[in-house]
């Protein structure tokens, strides 16, 4: 089973190795992208649209060296706020190695999904798409489902991701009553 990524939305996608060097749709957002290997010219690239490979210097995801070095810092971070109180040296490195481990994971959030580079990602715009009343044990919520839009600054690949947001909410009669 190989597993790659939609270059749109980011979804994991799964297909046999028989399908590999073929387009397939992602079922989230029906982008078409080729599953990588098999001797495909486009395979060796990281996945992208059909028929397209990222135009800036490419980097490869984080892989073993990323997570030895996310592994590495955490250790230093923890191991250094257990023994702050024996030396300062210790507090100082917890507290750096903290910073550290922060940069490398706000960078590994903050890439394209094509291109895979960090730190690249600039938010376009945020849209409400949907509103919504619903009931849960007696209790009144609404949920927004907001659609927020990205750019890499690098290749300037476009993608979006939707969140939702749920709060506590007033039923739409309460709202007429208090106005009175």
């Amino acid at each position: 089973m190989i597993r790659f990524s939609c270059p749109l939305c980011g979804q994991v996608l799964k297909a046999t190795e028989a399908k590999a060097g073929r387009a397939v749709a992602c079922p989230r957002c029906d982008e078409r992208s080729l599953v990588p290997g098999g001797g495909h010219p486009l395979s060796n690239a990281s996945p992208g649209p059909l028929g397209q490979t990222p135009s800036c210097g490419s980097s490869s995801p984080p892989g073993g060296a990323a997570r030895w070095v996310i592994a590495l810092l955490a250790a230093a971070a923890g191991l250094g706020l257990l023994l702050a109180g024996r030396h300062p040296f210790l507090a100082v490195l917890g507290g750096v190695s903290f910073l550290l481990l922060g940069g490398v994971l706000h960078g590994m959030t903050t890439g394209c999904p094509s291109c895979r580079r960090w730190w690249t990602r600039t938010r376009v715009g945020r849209e409400l798409t949907n509103r919504e009343m619903f009931d849960r044990r007696g209790a009144h919520f609404a949920r927004s489902l907001y659609r927020t839009n990205y750019a890499c600054t690098e290749c300037g690949h476009r993608w979006s991701v939707e969140e939702a947001e749920e709060y506590p909410a007033r039923p739409p009669g309460d709202l007429v009553r208090a106005r009175r």
